[in-house]
């Protein structure tokens, strides 16, 4: 199976979250133009961190394939590199998002990586964010970016699992 094929296989095998777990997840998008299929966003869940990170270094070199004239090699050594310096802790998780987002332009852009539980609870500007665009679907003003209760978290999975589509 080549690179490409790989990619695919792990999109379609990323872990749908259901209640109860403690996932490691990240939100992408492709970073193409809109004609060519870019800008749909999704969430992708892993058990751990160390399979989100292999899903990153393995799968988002290849797909969303980046533009014909670039050297998808170079893309994904530039990718295992700074997963590699952010599994060994000589990057924070911000400034891994920063570097791969650079590193993976016009292939994908990630805009966020955490635990189901800081997207449910925290106050990262994207949870928060993501959050109050649950209680909005859902006709609740009330405290939009307040945290996720357990009675509405069956709700809010089934939310994150359309969300950028």
């Amino acid at each position: 199976m080549d690179s490409h094929e790989q990619a695919e296989t792990n999109w379609l095998e990323a872990v749908h979250l259901s209640e109860g777990i403690e996932a490691w997840g990240m939100y992408s998008y492709g970073d193409a133009p809109g004609a060519l299929g870019g800008g749909f966003g999704s969430f992708v869940w892993f058990a751990t961190q160390p399979e989100l990170l292999k899903f990153i270094s393995e799968t988002l070199p290849y797909a969303p394939p980046g533009p014909s004239s670039s050297d998808e090699n170079e893309v994904a050594l530039s990718v295992n590199r700074i997963v590699s310096e952010l599994d060994s802790c000589q990057r924070t998780l911000l400034e891994s998002i920063e570097q791969l987002n650079g590193a993976l332009k016009a292939y994908s852009q990630i805009t966020w990586i955490g635990t189901y539980g800081d997207l449910k609870a925290s106050g990262n500007a994207f949870a928060v964010t993501v959050r109050s665009e649950f209680r909005e679907f859902n006709d609740d003003s009330v405290n939009e970016g307040r945290p996720v209760s357990n009675d509405e978290q069956a709700d809010f999975l089934e939310f994150l699992s359309t969300y950028g589509v």
